[in-house]
């Protein structure tokens, strides 16, 4: 009885497990760019994910365009907290941009799409 409740368990577990890597691996579709909502200062102070693109919550509805023109492209941002990524979302879906996901801070975006954080020098 006991075995049976412990791989009853263990499959659990798994399957739990097998939906949050799908759910992270959803968050990065091919062809996605990540963005860092943050200030210039703070991107110097606490460093980037590698290949991200620096554009301001403030300024991102009129430097998104440039940047990435295409409004089906999948956009991934961060910000300090998920604060400002949450403002910026909102304004580029407003815009456009349907696909788009917040992963909070730089830490957990780092974390969650398996990309490190570099240090500015």
């Amino acid at each position: 009885m006991n075995r049976i409740l412990l791989l009853t368990a263990a499959f659990a577990l798994i399957a739990i497990l097998a939906g949050c890597v799908r759910k992270v691996q959803s968050y990065v579709k091919p062809r996605s760019v990540i963005i860092d909502v943050r200030t210039p200062a703070e991107q110097q102070e606490t460093g980037y994910i590698m290949g991200a693109l620096l554009i301001e919550h403030s300024s991102i509805h009129t430097e998104i365009k440039n940047a990435v023109p295409d409004t089906r492209t999948p956009l991934v941002l961060y910000c300090r907290s998920g604060r400002r990524a949450e403002m910026a979302k909102n304004t580029l879906n407003s815009i456009g941009y349907k696909d788009v996901v917040n992963l909070g801070s730089l830490e957990n975006a780092s974390k969650t799409l398996n990309i490190p954080v570099v240090k500015v020098k």
